[in-house]
């Protein structure tokens, strides 16, 4: 989410949980009235490439399990599966809240 928000600069693969205390430490530079003026939004066209690819990551996932595979390319089954949540919800995937987003493969 700090990446769609333009605090982060790119998203690596999800091979790994994200920095938690890099993430923490770029909320509590801020107010929240600092976050809010500060975040960039990034162009649609970025976030439907990163949901694209996301999906994909998720199939492979999805595809490994499912044939009693390895996860290729390191991939983390629960990162993959939690950023797809969040990418589907940031593009409105389904129109659904937070709660009710789906991450179906």
């Amino acid at each position: 989410l700090l990446w769609a928000l333009g605090f982060v600069d790119h998203l690596d693969k999800p091979t790994a949980p994200c920095d938690v205390t890099r993430a923490l430490g770029i909320l509590q530079q801020r107010s929240s009235a600092q976050l809010i003026s500060d975040a960039q939004r990034r162009p649609s066209d970025q976030l439907l490439d990163e949901a694209e690819l996301i999906h994909r990551y998720h199939w492979a996932v999805v595809e490994a399990r499912t044939h009693d595979r390895t996860v290729p390319a390191s991939l983390q089954p629960e990162v993959v599966a939690e950023r797809r949540r969040a990418l589907n919800w940031l593009i409105g995937h389904g129109a659904k809240d937070w709660d009710a987003i789906t991450a179906d493969t």
